[in-house]
């Protein structure tokens, strides 16, 4: 199952804002939300993920996602 938890990037390192749900080492994904005028904030998107609550995927789709381009 797949775990979000949010943080920020301060140039050299990513720093969660709260305690991963794993003890051991784990393999992750990193979503970086850039800063638009046009488009909603990065907490607004964080927040309407987070709501959305988990959500499967079979691992060998996320290949497929990011070669399509999709977040």
């Amino acid at each position: 199952m797949f775990t979000t938890v949010r943080g920020h990037f301060d140039g050299k390192s990513l720093l969660l804002d709260e305690p991963p749900p794993v003890s051991e080492p784990s393999a992750i994904l990193v979503t970086f939300i850039p800063p638009s005028e046009d488009q909603v904030s990065s907490d607004e998107v964080i927040a309407t993920i987070l709501a959305r609550g988990p959500v499967s995927i079979a691992p060998l789709r996320i290949q497929d996602l990011i070669e399509e381009g999709r977040p």
